[in-house]
């Protein structure tokens, strides 16, 4: 049986599939979205060349543009609907491993290029629109003690798994190439490796918790606590403090 051969406007399309998904899902996802871009504008080993202008989708329609930053920006089927070039070129600055972020700049910088879009300045105008002029300009090579650069949750989505990445790779190189070998179960968990993020402790998480609850809450919050045994941990509490198995006298003095 002849297994028919796939077109370039098919294989085009598939790309972009993946590529969508990618921006969609976000994530540890958006680092294939990096491998995505040098595909398509560098072309594969069976098509060489610029694989965005022509995509057939999956439904056997055409689509096509003429300019690269459409491809970028334009809602899905027609392009990857990014919602900002400061977006992608975050996103790009966090991928790992940090040659295939580096060499995807270094392609989208060129094809915009042809357009005469200034990749880099036009990400920093959108940067600036985002999040103001001092958290836009943090972003962008500010000195790393300022304001709005060194706290996790300064700029928006701060916490997000590729403004940890780019952390890890500016500041614990080490610690960003052992997440690329799987060494961790997240960027998170790198990053406290690292010590960008410190956990909060048990009972800093019940404070933080406390402050969102209404009055409801926190009087339902009280009563549960009365009948946690202070000892043990366990529910039972018979005196506001101890449980049956923790009220001899020993456990009162260890309490204590």
């Amino acid at each position: 049986m002849t297994t028919q051969a796939i077109t370039r406007e098919q294989e085009a399309g598939k790309l972009y599939s993946a590529g969508l998904n990618a921006v969609r899902v976000g994530g540890l996802e958006l680092h294939s979205l990096a491998l995505h871009l040098i595909m398509m504008t560098n072309g594969t080993s069976d098509f060489s060349g610029p694989m965005w202008p022509v995509r057939e989708l999956n439904d056997g329609s055409i689509r096509q543009l003429d300019r690269f930053i459409d491809y970028l920006l334009q809602p899905a089927r027609d392009g990857l609907g990014l919602p900002s070039l400061y977006f992608l070129k975050r996103t790009l600055e966090a991928t790992i491993p940090p040659k295939d972020g580096d060499e995807a700049l270094r392609r989208v910088r060129a094809e915009l290029a042809k357009e005469h879009v200034d990749f880099d300045k036009q990400a920093k105008l959108d940067g600036l629109k985002m999040h103001g002029e001092r958290d836009g300009l943090a972003a962008y090579g500010a000195n790393q003690h300022a304001v709005g650069v060194d706290n996790v949750n300064s700029l928006q989505g701060g916490n997000a798994a590729s403004y940890l990445a780019a952390r890890l790779r500016r500041s614990a190189p080490e610690i960003a190439d052992r997440l690329a070998r799987g060494e961790f179960r997240s960027v998170r968990a790198a990053a406290i490796a690292a010590g960008i993020i410190t956990p909060l402790a048990p009972l800093q998480q019940i404070q933080k918790l406390w402050a969102k609850l209404d009055a409801d809450g926190r009087k339902e919050h009280l009563e549960w606590t009365l009948k946690q045994c202070a000892v043990c941990g366990r529910s039972g509490a018979i005196d506001g403090t101890w449980c049956d198995d923790c009220c001899e006298e020993g456990a009162r003095e260890g309490a204590a």
